[in-house]
């Protein structure tokens, strides 16, 4: 049996959830890849946080985006909370070689978002590639999408430059997440007469996180006015601990896209085996 690769892509925005991707990386990823490598299969994430400063701040962040969505098809992880994110402007943001790869991303821009984006591009309504001058690839949704809404009982707690870093609109933020739901309904439908290598997963999820005002959020010490005093921890789903709401799901959504792997279990086998 053959090694599998499985890539997550983390999306959300950043700085009011450093938090969530912090607990992702430390807490549940070691996890998940000791789970994965039992059954032959290789984890990674992609944190854009640790992406090339350089790239992103060149007119590079939405192409970075989509690029590496596409590097991670068919998984997909999202976390929302009370914050809409850096809207970028086509005009000024949006490079020439991003146009020329996506014909059609002028329209998929709009107004929305970054995180918009991502979820549009992974899920909605993803942009068709350029491939070279006479040929244009069609790219499928995503088929493995879990999102995680982070409930709003923090924000009592917040001061005056957290509640800017924290929230922003609202409104279009609840308009999102209404879509969201309202496809996971419709995928959920019609997975019931689709074959197995067809369905496309969407699983919603509500969490929330305890504000500890003795914490110190490394990634905002750049703020002024105490922003980085304080932080969400403590993350809870269901009445149980988020961690182990995710890795069950992603367990369950790896093996989904991996079946043959399903009964491998090599409790010894290294990296550095994987071919």
């Amino acid at each position: 049996m053959k090694w599998q690769k499985a890539t997550i892509f983390l999306s959300s925005t950043f700085n009011d959830m450093h938090a969530e991707r912090d607990y992702f990386i430390k807490e549940i990823f070691p996890e998940l890849n000791s789970w994965a490598k039992r059954h032959k299969i290789q984890t990674a994430y992609i944190d854009l946080r640790c992406e090339n400063t350089e790239e992103i701040e060149n007119n590079g962040a939405v192409a970075t985006s989509l690029k590496h969505i596409d590097k991670s098809r068919p998984f997909f992880l999202c976390f929302i909370g009370q914050r809409i994110g850096w809207i970028p402007n086509f005009e000024n943001d949006i490079d020439e070689e991003t146009r020329y790869r996506y014909p059609s991303i002028k329209k998929l821009i709009d107004n929305k978002s970054i995180t918009e984006i991502e979820i549009e591009h992974s899920l909605f309504h993803p942009l068709s590639q350029r491939i070279n001058e006479n040929e244009i690839r069609t790219c499928p949704p995503t088929k493995h999408n879990l999102f995680f809404f982070r409930q709003n009982n923090y924000i009592k707690y917040l001061n005056k430059a957290q509640k800017s870093i924290y929230t922003n609109d609202n409104e279009k933020l609840e308009k999102i997440k209404a879509r969201i739901i309202k496809k996971s309904v419709i995928e959920d439908e019609k997975n019931l007469k689709r074959k197995d290598d067809e369905k496309i997963y969407v699983q919603v999820n509500t969490y929330y996180g305890e504000w500890d005002k003795k914490l110190k959020i490394k990634q905002l010490s750049h703020f002024k006015n105490s922003a980085d005093d304080g932080g969400l921890t403590n993350f809870k789903c269901e009445n149980k601990p988020l961690k182990e709401i995710i890795l069950n799901q992603l367990k369950e959504q790896i093996l989904l896209a991996f079946p043959q792997n399903k009964k491998n279990n090599v409790e010894s086998t290294t990296i550095s085996q994987i071919s």
